[in-house]
């Protein structure tokens, strides 16, 4: 090997060390193994390519399909954690389906007006109109407002502002939902959530005039949910007046 594969090598050894150290002070793992993923894939083809020549050698009496087997016995053992995850990539997979890819669906194919949500991914993918991300990581305005907004009315503020009038969020990931928001129901997924951080999305109207509307694009929407998700009506919130007024009631107004 000369000199200048020498160097090489040791450059490829030290980013692969400093990813990986820089993963491990400000990275994230875990959901689904999907954060980490890429750092043991890079490392591994950098190890891969810089033990080549050390592989296929006859050094320390150990032969290279013995230096082989011994490598993918170790990767083996670092990788087990990710290869016990893989059975579960078809429920997985129907999760995001029946969650996020039904949500995307009421939006596009249905509400086709601005919303807000707390995930919009799959809300966003294809979607030509406006969507406002309550957690902040694809606006400033409302990252800001979260984080140090003492205002327990942020959200519906920031919400008019924007014209948006339909919220589709997870209740508990906020600490104050705007009194004034009329809760229409839950999208719920029937059997058990591996991959989802909630199994049930709550839907808002963020005022009456237009709570009549949405519940009707609603029932259109729960007919053609896939067997593995249910929109449940049951769900209400407390009118301005403080009366509590149930979403089903209101197609009737």
């Amino acid at each position: 090997m000369n000199r200048h594969e020498n160097t090489g090598n040791r450059l490829l050894f030290t980013a692969a060390s400093s990813s990986i150290a820089l993963h491990l002070m400000f990275g994230q793992f875990g959901w689904f193994s999907r954060y980490e993923i890429y750092i043991w894939a890079s490392t591994l083809g950098i190890l891969g390519y810089v033990l080549k020549p050390s592989i296929y050698s006859d050094g320390n009496g150990i032969k290279p399909h013995e230096k082989t087997i011994l490598l993918f016995a170790g990767m083996f053992l670092l990788c087990f954690p990710y290869l016990i995850v893989l059975p579960n990539i078809p429920v997985a997979a129907g999760n995001i389906y029946e969650q996020h890819y039904q949500m995307h669906r009421f939006a596009v194919e249905f509400y086709k007006k601005p919303v807000a949500a707390n995930d919009i991914g799959y809300v966003s993918y294809l979607n030509p109109v406006y969507i406002l991300d309550l957690m902040g990581l694809a606006s400033s305005e409302a990252l800001l407002l979260r984080v140090h907004s003492n205002q327990k009315n942020w959200m519906d503020n920031l919400a008019k502002a924007k014209n948006v009038e339909l919220a589709m969020i997870y209740d508990d990931w906020f600490e104050h939902i705007p009194e004034s928001w009329i809760k229409l129901g839950e999208l719920k997924l029937r059997n058990a959530s591996i991959k989802l951080l909630r199994d049930k999305v709550a839907f808002y109207s963020l005022n009456a005039d237009s709570a009549q509307e949405i519940c009707s694009l609603l029932e259109e929407f729960a007919a053609t949910l896939p067997a593995g998700a249910t929109f449940d009506f049951t769900g209400h919130r407390s009118d301005d007046t403080g009366n509590q007024e149930k979403s089903e009631d209101l197609l009737s107004h």
